[in-house]
């Protein structure tokens, strides 16, 4: 939902042909390499969503899912949460109605632009317009969100996976302990689930005031989860070297930051408990 589109077809989190495109890209280019791959938000759905799909034909040998929704509709019923739940159901529906308006002479052929704009006063009413006005392809919001989730395929994921979600994102209404599907992502040995106190959707910022890390939480725990996948999974593979993780400001020191804010992790068969630990503690 940013930059320009060219026809009338806009993103929709359900199609996963642009992770298919990438994917073959780099095959094409890299013949013979390995890939592993990590999805942010709407990203993290579609990533795993591919990973069920294929199971041990899915071509990733290794995945990491940050800030995932797993069931879209729930997100759907955030203004249901209060008055911080209704302003992000809002901000929401706003920031995707932006493209919509950047493209108005590609999509006005297919849709009201003007009532695009009537229908952010919430994310469902947001939904509701693309379902109704043709814009998405699917009839109802119901239909959209059915789709849209890719909880009921982690028994089929059979990579390893590391998930991250931290507990004050914003999009999980009324709780992420009540939206986090703690017993699936359990029951599978591939996967490991870190939950850190601090970081909102995407956010993970480190430092004080304006002396902001430029390399913070998120980013340091990918580039030690993908250091474990070159160590462990690929240890003859001819791969480069990972970048050392840049270190943290003084007072927050990512060893003390996972002792005070990762709570104990759901491990499974890759990697193991003192393996997640050396992640957490970067």
């Amino acid at each position: 939902w940013s930059g320009a589109v060219t026809t009338t077809k806009v993103f929709d989190a359900c199609d996963g042909g642009d992770l298919q495109v990438l994917l073959a890209t780099i095959r094409d280019r890299h013949p013979g390499s390995k890939i592993a791959a990590m999805g942010m938000s709407a990203g993290a759905n579609i990533l795993l969503r591919h990973l069920a799909k294929l199971g041990d034909q899915a071509g990733i040998v290794a995945g990491m899912s940050v800030c995932n929704g797993f069931e879209s509709s729930l997100v759907y019923n955030l203004s249901k949460h209060g008055p911080m739940g209704k302003l992000y159901s809002m901000g929401l529906a706003k920031k995707m109605c932006e493209c919509i308006t950047k493209n108005e002479a590609v999509l006005s052929s297919k849709i009201s632009v003007k009532d695009a704009v009537k229908s952010t006063t919430s994310f469902p009413a947001f939904i509701q317009f693309c379902t109704l006005s043709g814009l998405y392809d699917f009839p109802t919001p119901e239909d959209f969100f059915g789709k849209n989730e890719c909880r009921s395929g982690l028994p089929q994921v059979r990579c390893p996976v590391l998930f991250l979600q931290p507990k004050d994102d914003p999009l999980f209404a009324p709780s992420v302990e009540a939206l986090i599907p703690y017993a699936d992502l359990g029951a599978n040995d591939k996967f490991m689930y870190f939950q850190s106190k601090y970081g909102g959707h995407l956010g993970f910022l480190e430092g004080r005031g304006l002396a902001r890390n430029k390399v913070c939480f998120h980013n340091r725990v990918l580039q030690t989860w993908l250091q474990w996948i070159m160590d462990t999974l690929l240890p003859d593979e001819p791969c480069a070297e990972a970048t050392s993780p840049a270190p943290a400001t003084d007072g927050d020191d990512p060893a003390n930051l996972s002792k005070d804010t990762l709570l104990d992790p759901l491990t499974g068969g890759a990697p193991t408990s003192e393996e997640g630990r050396q992640v957490a503690e970067w």
